[in-house]
């Protein structure tokens, strides 16, 4: 009997210039929404061509339509306000770079209000084009109390981070029962960071890495 071997992708691709110039565009305020999504639409349909004619047979939108793979959340809940200095700040290096700061300015300051969906306008326009399954990327709760949780500004809503990760697990909850009910098959939690826990941060907000890691499995269970 012949070997079967499978073939898939993490659900982001490298953006196209021309949909990283419309962002920028917009952002600036030079170009509409209806514009930029457009050129994603536009882009989309070409990646889904090169997966077709790739063999792979489980599609993505390469996630063209976010600006970082958590703010879908963000624009599904009220409660996050900008902030000046991130709640953490963490160092990447690219290929031939030199190291930078990054960091979310996004922290959760008030109690959180699911206010919509987070991949509508993503997942129906690829259950609409895709020509076979789609696979729709959703970030993991666990990200959230890493690195969205500011003590000073979050704990009056969220005593520990466990409390925000027990509500941002909700929403995502709600999300994915979105998807199932909309036909989406193949649905990827990005970046669950269990390894968070062996960390000073959460493994102190959780008493200890094995406690923490624990609560966070079961809610990502919880999210089935």
């Amino acid at each position: 009997m012949p070997e079967l071997y499978r073939a898939d992708h993490v659900g982001s691709l490298l953006r196209p210039a021309q949909v990283k110039q419309a962002r920028s565009d917009f952002l600036a305020g030079h170009q509409t929404r209806k514009h930029l999504e457009r050129v994603e639409d536009e882009a989309i349909l070409v990646a889904l061509n090169h997966q077709k004619r790739s063999g792979v047979d489980i599609y993505t939108d390469g996630e063209f339509r976010r600006s970082g793979f958590q703010n879908d959340l963000l624009d599904a809940v009220e409660g996050f306000i900008a902030t000046k200095d991130p709640a953490v700040v963490r160092i990447w290096q690219g290929p031939g770079g030199d190291p930078q700061e990054q960091g979310t300015h996004q922290v959760v300051a008030a109690k959180l209000k699911h206010v919509g969906r987070m991949t509508a306008r993503q997942s129906a326009f690829m259950i609409a084009n895709a020509p076979g399954p789609v696979k729709m990327t959703i970030p993991s709760a666990s990200q959230f109390p890493a690195i969205s949780y500011k003590a000073e500004v979050t704990s009056q809503f969220y005593p520990t981070r466990i409390d925000l990760l027990w509500e941002i697990a909700s929403v995502i909850k709600a999300e994915i029962a979105a998807l199932v009910e909309e036909g989406v098959s193949y649905i990827q939690i990005d970046a669950p960071s269990y390894s968070y826990y062996v960390g000073p941060i959460l493994a102190a907000a959780s008493h200890g890495p094995r406690r923490g890691s624990g609560q966070d499995v079961r809610r990502g269970g919880g999210c089935r």
